[in-house]
């Protein structure tokens, strides 16, 4: 992959072409990628410049630490390019709107575009003050309940209810899966919540005269938990996202780290192998006696080497 570098003001320095131990880690709760590599320099390299990736998936990236001590070779680590979406937002306060009409008026104090792909028509109230438009597209994917891609070099941020889709993709002991670690805990868990929002609003009026909802899917233990968020002024919003909330908490806590061989990056011929941040993944050991689907929540990725994948 070739790297090219530019200064900080956005001048071409010149190529990375024999960089050592790329790495490239894509989260998707938070938007982030961060890029690291080692190379021996022929040209001064410093925190704040930028460097821009090639191929499907290329993307700009700030320059943020820079380690000499490695010698011959400088270690570089690089975070996507947002700043322009790190423009400060005095204060904001939107009443219950759409996620469009309240990104149409963010949107004016940057030189970023936006698209929201799904339809999306719920209203929320998002109220903040003296913080940075990024801070606000975070309250906003947490109210909206949606997740969002940033593209530093087009300069846009893309919005879905969720990214991904189940294509059949799996990893199977002995096929691509080479080890896996579970870990699961209820250290979060709940099965009742009682909700609170602006003004001590409260459900009653939209839930049967009960202030709190409940799910008892995985146990019939009552263990309630309040959840209090000032910016909710509306009852029945304020009731559908305790219920996504308590969804999310009332059964264990399930993650899986899996360590594989990308079929897809590693040979053409095996392209319907291929998966990204959002899909659905079928895992299956015989191990760890385990067979499960599982969501794709964050990508360590070896360029040069996807067998590391």
């Amino acid at each position: 992959m070739m790297l090219k570098i530019y200064d900080s003001n956005h001048n071409y320095i010149g190529d990375i072409s024999e960089e050592k131990d790329l790495r490239i880690e894509r989260t998707l709760s938070d938007c982030s990628e961060v890029l690291s590599f080692s190379f021996i320099p022929d040209f001064s390299i410093k925190e704040e410049m930028y460097l821009r990736t090639s191929g499907d998936r290329a993307n700009e990236y700030v320059i943020k630490e820079v380690d000499p001590s490695n010698m011959p070779f400088v270690d570089v680590v690089a975070k996507n390019n947002v700043e322009g979406l790190q423009v400060p937002v005095s204060k904001i306060d939107s009443g219950a709107a759409t996620i469009n009409d309240i990104m149409s008026a963010l949107f004016t104090l940057t030189d970023w575009t936006y698209e929201i792909v799904d339809t999306i028509t719920k209203k929320r109230s998002v109220s903040m003050e003296n913080t940075t438009l990024i801070d606000v597209l975070d309250r906003i994917r947490e109210f909206f309940l949606v997740e969002m891609e940033m593209y530093s070099i087009t300069k846009k941020v893309v919005v879905k209810e969720k990214f991904g889709s189940d294509k059949g993709v799996c990893f199977i002991d002995g096929m691509n899966l080479k080890k896996l670690s579970i870990k699961s805990d209820t250290n979060d868990f709940a099965t009742r919540i009682i909700p609170i929002g602006a003004d001590n609003l409260t459900i009653e009026s939209v839930n049967d005269g009960k202030n709190y909802v409940e799910n008892y899917s995985y146990s019939s233990k009552i263990k309630t938990i309040f959840w209090i968020d000032n910016n909710y002024s509306d009852a029945q919003a304020l009731k559908d996202d305790a219920e996504y909330k308590l969804n999310e908490i009332c059964r264990p806590k399930k993650s899986y780290t899996a360590e594989i061989i990308d079929l897809a990056n590693a040979n053409p011929d095996y392209d319907d192998m291929s998966f990204d941040l959002g899909d659905t993944i079928t895992i299956r050991s015989q191990k760890l006696d385990t067979s499960d689907k599982q969501r794709v929540v964050k990508i360590v990725e070896y360029p040069e080497n996807p067998e590391k994948n």
